[in-house]
């Protein structure tokens, strides 16, 4: 073999040894660096359910559960309102201060803030719309299939 080509295989050789020398050494110090990692459970969904529509805000976290043939709305964790056939228009008032949605039972549709339920049962809604900067809200009951505008 001539002699440049072991003066080559020796300089490839430390080439890539080299560099994962440093690389290790850097990795032991960051690894001592780095600030310790803190987890923490905000809100766990309920053993065999599923989540189905996810509303991440700021500062809270709500989510449509459905479990069996059933769903319910659940705000950091906590279960808001009954549990119903089905739930839409899940949605957070611009301060997130109010959780809405709208929960199906016996064919007619419930609109419930808070968890709170209205008594007044609709046929079809539609979405919510809050005020920019106020905290009153407008929907619409759609008589006889959606409403045309």
């Amino acid at each position: 073999m001539p002699a440049h080509t072991r003066i080559s295989a020796k300089f490839l050789v430390a080439a890539l040894t080299l560099p994962l020398f440093f690389l290790n050494s850097s990795r032991s110090q960051s690894n001592q660096s780095a600030a310790p990692f803190h987890e923490e459970v905000l809100a766990e969904l309920t053993a065999g359910a599923e989540a189905k529509q996810i509303l991440v805000g700021n500062h809270h976290l709500a989510w449509i559960e459905k479990l069996g043939d059933k769903r319910s709305a659940r705000l950091d964790g906590q279960q808001l309102g009954s549990a119903y056939e089905d739930i839409k228009y899940l949605q957070f008032s611009r301060d997130e201060s109010r959780l809405v949605f709208f929960g199906k039972r016996s064919r007619a549709w419930y609109f419930v803030d808070g968890g709170k339920e209205d008594s007044k049962a609709i046929s079809s809604p539609t979405a919510v719309a809050f005020q920019p900067e106020g905290s009153s809200l407008a929907y619409c009951n759609a008589a006889n299939g959606p409403a045309a505008w």
